[in-house]
């Protein structure tokens, strides 16, 4: 792909890249130093046989610029970011701890329940909606809107959920 830019540029603990003009730059950084190591090269014929099912394109090569090497000490902990803007590194554990802190355990079928229900929920800025469909619906309000609400939010114990979702 000739068109793929392959520049990139330091930034704290990591680099940030542009695939092509008009895109978001691209953030790909670590909580530790590192050493980026630029090796651009492609994955070719990636295949996601899900997306086959679904009648969708299915096969596409993936850009690599490069990769980083980091020392890591046994029983240390290294997070990795990818995301649209810069991130403060020295958060990044913090932020990612906080995360694993907020998920449902996967210890019992009611838990596994409640983050299968979370999955449908959209929040955007202040508005919470219920997806009609994971991921290829996005946000249909039509669709059973009322009987999902509850069956996504009541059911599993979240009425202050269920009525942020009626007010949007």
């Amino acid at each position: 792909n000739a068109q793929a830019s392959r520049e990139y540029q330091l930034v704290e603990n990591g680099i940030k890249t542009c695939m092509y003009p008009g895109y978001p730059e691209l953030f790909m950084q670590l909580n530790k130093k590192n050493e980026f190591h630029f090796e651009p090269s492609w994955y070719r014929g990636i295949e996601y046989p899900k997306e086959q099912e679904r009648g969708y394109d299915f096969n596409e090569d993936l850009y690599v610029p490069g990769y980083f090497e980091i020392d890591i000490r046994k029983g240390e902990s290294i997070v990795f970011s990818a995301g649209i803007s810069e991130m403060s590194t020295r958060r990044l554990k913090q932020l990612f701890e906080a995360e694993v802190e907020d998920r449902t355990p996967r210890d019992s079928f009611y838990h596994c329940l409640k983050n299968s229900a979370h999955q449908f929920h959209n929040k955007q800025g202040h508005d919470h909606y219920i997806l009609a469909g994971y991921p290829w619906f996005k946000c249909r309000a039509r669709d059973f809107i009322y009987f999902f609400s509850r069956v996504l939010t009541l059911a599993i114990d979240e009425p202050e959920e269920f009525e942020d979702v009626m007010i949007t």
